[in-house]
């Protein structure tokens, strides 16, 4: 279920897409070691942060899951740029790269 954040004018599904935006960038640069994309889950704004979450299920069905927090200015703001020029926000990449890296060990654990 997507939340309108009607005074930004942007919605929580618009966040997901700035961290996909953000994590395509990183897969073009890294690449993953996990065979397809993780899924994107955005909490609701609590303490001026949303909290992200990425998981990745592997073909065993065991989930690896990791969350960071990201502060609502920069993720109305990355939101923003991903709705008017569809390329990633530079302050949102980092937490998201050291978020898919961690995702990325834990889901090698999982094997």
């Amino acid at each position: 279920m997507s939340t309108f954040y009607q005074k930004q004018g942007v919605s929580s599904c618009e966040i997901a897409g700035a961290v996909a935006i953000a994590a395509l960038h990183d897969l073009r640069v890294n690449l993953f070691t996990f065979s397809g994309f993780p899924q994107i889950f955005v909490s609701e704004l609590s303490n001026n942060q949303f909290t992200i979450t990425l998981s990745w299920t592997n073909r065993e069905n065991k989930t690896s899951s990791v969350a960071f927090d990201i502060d609502e200015k920069a993720a109305f703001a990355a939101a923003k740029r991903f709705k008017k020029e569809h390329t990633h926000d530079v302050s949102i990449f980092e937490p998201i790269q050291n978020a898919l890296a961690k995702l990325e060990s834990e889901s090698a654990r999982n094997r």
